[in-house]
């Protein structure tokens, strides 16, 4: 599941192809950017789009109960060094990446 709430056309871009077969794509808020995705990047992924103008309280907190209580975790798909971002976004392109991307800043 890929939560939207930059709102850049590039972020959107991004997050909808970063999605394992079957994920969500959940854009939250408001944006003046337009999503431009060929409708077969949802249907040979299984994926959908999902979106909602704003979360409430209770939506936060029961995101952060989860995550504190392990029911909702995120795998590391690949550790980068701060130069190497450009390989990390490449991954994103390729839709190689099943989790997040973390870029080690030392």
């Amino acid at each position: 599941m890929f939560f939207e709430l930059v709102g850049t056309r590039e972020s959107m871009t991004a997050g909808v192809r970063c999605l394992a077969k079957g994920g969500r794509f959940v854009s939250t808020g408001y944006t003046d950017q337009e999503l431009v995705i060929h409708p077969i990047e949802f249907i040979l992924s299984e994926t959908s789009l999902i979106s909602t103008v704003a979360a409430t309280r209770q939506d936060l907190q029961d995101a952060i109960r989860l995550a504190a209580s392990g029911q909702m975790t995120v795998p590391i798909a690949g550790r980068y060094p701060l130069d190497g971002v450009q390989g990390a976004l490449d991954a994103l392109r390729k839709r190689a990446v099943l989790g997040r991307q973390v870029l080690d800043l030392q």
